[in-house]
């Protein structure tokens, strides 16, 4: 009975380092995937990318060459176009360009239009900003680039700017922010 009530502490402990430790595998898998980023192909392993040099393998017997042609197991061949991934398990996903503006953010350097950097400091203009936020926030559904425009309010003028995945959104994001502020323009860029 002694050596019971010592084994059995022990082997929880143990229970929960294991348990642990394959939460933290698990996690780590997620981050694996290859991906087509500016015509090139990367793999992305334990969170770290790199260039893509050797044809690869999926769980699922999909092949991915390192020219981003991905023929799955029953031999059908497609292409992945720029910011497309495939994890390791073959599920094709558009989630690793989530919020890529680079492009963007560098044209937006030459002061020709507003960015986040002319967002108004009184209080109108910050609140304001974050009411339209919070709507658009509060939509389920849309994409991770839709969640991410950037609402910029100066002198309470709103300027709506970045990438978003279809033209509802557009016009869903701009209707939210009509609703808050009298001035919109809305140069939201259907991706």
């Amino acid at each position: 009975m002694k050596n019971s009530k010592k084994i059995i502490p022990t082997l929880l402990i143990a229970i929960a380092m294991l348990s642990s430790s394959a939460l933290a595998s698990d996690n780590t898998k997620s981050k694996d995937c290859v991906m087509m980023k500016d015509g090139k192909m990367v793999v992305t392993k334990d969170g770290s990318p790199m260039a893509m040099t050797d044809d690869m393998t999926m769980r699922d017997g999909c092949r991915v060459k390192t020219d981003g042609t991905v023929i799955s197991a029953d031999g059908k061949k497609m292409m992945l176009k720029d910011g497309d991934a495939i994890t390791m398990d073959g599920e094709i996903t558009k989630e690793a360009t989530a919020a890529d503006n680079t492009a963007r953010n560098v044209r937006d350097r030459d002061n020709r239009t507003l960015t986040p950097l002319d967002q108004g400091n009184s209080k109108a203009d910050v609140e304001t900003t974050a009411r339209i936020r919070k709507d658009i926030l509060a939509h389920k559904g849309l994409s991770i680039n839709a969640s991410n425009v950037k609402i910029i309010t100066l002198d309470g003028h709103v300027t709506l700017r970045g990438p978003v995945g279809t033209a509802e959104e557009k016009r869903l994001i701009g209707e939210i922010a009509i609703n808050i502020a009298p001035k919109v323009e809305n140069q939201l860029e259907v991706k």
